[in-house]
């Protein structure tokens, strides 16, 4: 008797190149370690979910630009930019207040914030605010103003500080203020990245490095330690540009951006190192999106330093820990809907792109849209892929049978018999049949048995067994073993 066939559970989302390639699906799960059997040391987790906070009806922009936290200035308060109004969110009291005065554009909202005074990027204008209550906008007059007027141009492409002290880029110049004062900002500060001939697309700060990123090149800028002259350019530049204004962010000590190129990177002093691999599909999902629509950001899960990449065509995420990506899709989307995110204490929030909507984002959390933690809100479909490999003798599937997590239904409603279905491909996934359902076992029925029978013939290394579950629980599925014992 032959043991049964293992199939190999995708660790990584693929898309393929074309048609005879085939495909791998990772979608609302990563992959994680798992300590507990040194037999597979790798496992399966699932993304977050989330639960809704305060009232929706408190948001009137409809889908928010950005998010941001301080602890001083705001008194520990979420600052939510709803389309043209900023309002604080307070955890504690579970309440909105409207700051006074208003910003401009649709785009997302970039923020330089220190424990007395904040300046937000909006519609390509500054807007300060050093009581956390009220905005004024600081791009119109003073020495903001006469810079823009002497570059002979009138738009803000970004904001950031260090040491409180503002640096801004307009043109192709790096405006800065004085230390403290944001809005003191004179005629001639300013620096003027010549290094290479590309235009900037935005300042970004990270290691206390103010990294100027250009369309084909990104040049570093050190803190002097001079009052008068803060800055001083490194003498080697960095020889790729960022693809997009918001393609940056800063994970886990790196930083990580989208190159001119299309390849993902980190950079490694003035060294931009691609954290593709072979995982090539990734560049090919990114030209097919619009730079100036795509979010970057950093997620931090359970030990995982996430680089989200946010895109209306779809999110893919990157994890530092098992250098793998996985895919992400909000139901009724074809992405993730929350690109802004914000920590408070240890509880991370995500504001959507898409919606009037912010949530506390938690793995505790099994669908999206939660009213209350135990409480089913909107359905997250989870799918992964299983490869059938050939061996020698079989042509049959005979019985497929998926381990994992059993007998973990709600004690009632949605998810109280909790269903798996599966889709056979015969073609590397290209197309599959139609799916069919089985138990994964209600509350307590751990010893439940989850298999097809009647699955028909192997085709040679082109076999692909889709499972998708969106129920109410959190299932992690172990191995999936195929033939007539199983």
């Amino acid at each position: 008797m032959q043991k049964p066939l293992q199939a190999i559970i995708a660790g990584s989302h693929y898309e393929p190149d074309g048609e005879g390639d085939g495909d791998k699906l990772l979608i609302n799960y990563y992959l994680d370690e798992n300590p507990q059997d040194a037999s597979r040391p790798k496992r399966l987790a699932t993304t977050p979910g989330s639960r809704l906070v305060g009232e929706d009806g408190d948001f009137t922009g409809g889908s928010l630009r950005g998010l941001f936290q301080a602890d001083t200035l705001f008194g520990g308060d979420l600052v939510v930019a709803d389309g043209t109004t900023l309002r604080r969110y307070d955890p504690d009291g579970d309440s909105y207040t409207a700051m006074t005065g208003t910003v401009t554009g649709a785009d997302p909202v970039m923020a330089a914030i220190n424990d007395a005074e904040a300046m937000f990027n909006s519609g390509g204008k500054l807007f300060h605010t050093s009581d956390g209550s009220t905005l004024t906008e600081a791009s119109a007059s003073g020495g903001i103003a006469n810079q823009l007027a002497a570059e002979g141009v009138t738009e803000i492409k970004s904001v950031d500080q260090i040491d409180f002290r503002m640096f801004f880029v307009y043109g192709n110049k790096i405006g800065y203020s004085p230390v403290g004062n944001f809005t003191g900002v004179t005629d001639n500060a300013f620096y003027a990245p010549t290094a290479a001939p590309d235009g900037l697309v935005r300042g970004f700060i990270h290691g206390g490095i103010l990294h100027a990123c250009g369309t084909k090149t990104m040049e570093l800028w050190y803190q002097s330690g001079v009052g008068t002259d803060p800055l001083n350019r490194a003498t080697r530049i960095v020889p790729r540009g960022l693809a997009g204004r918001n393609c940056i962010a800063s994970v886990a000590g790196e930083l990580c951006f989208i190159g001119d190129d299309l390849d993902v990177y980190v950079l490694q002093g003035t060294r931009p190192v691609s954290i593709l691999g072979s995982e090539a599909w990734v560049t090919r999902f990114l030209e097919g999106a619009d730079m100036s629509t795509v979010v970057c950001s950093e997620q931090e899960i359970e030990g995982h330093a996430m680089f989200i990449i946010n895109a209306p065509i779809g999110t893919i995420a990157y994890s530092f820990k098992t250098r793998r990506w996985h895919k992400r899709i909000t139901n009724g989307l074809a992405f993730y809907e929350y690109a802004y995110f914000a920590k408070r204490g240890n509880l991370l929030y995500g504001a959507s792109r898409n919606a009037e909507k912010l949530a506390h984002i938690s793995r505790e959390y099994y669908s999206d849209d939660q009213a209350a933690p135990l409480t089913f809100g909107t359905v997250i479909n989870r799918t992964f892929t299983a490869h059938v490999p050939m061996r020698r003798g079989i042509d049959e599937l005979g019985t497929i049978r998926l381990e994992g997590t059993k007998g973990i239904g709600q004690p009632a409603g949605q998810g109280n018999d909790p269903m798996v279905s599966m889709e056979i491909s015969r073609n590397g996934g290209n197309t599959y049949g139609a799916g069919r359902s089985r138990a994964v076992g209600a509350q307590g029925e751990y010893g439940t048995r989850t298999k097809w029978e009647t699955n028909g013939s192997i085709e040679p290394e082109q076999t692909v067994l889709k499972f998708t579950i969106g129920d109410f629980v959190q299932f992690i599925p172990k191995q999936v073993l195929c033939g007539e014992e199983v």
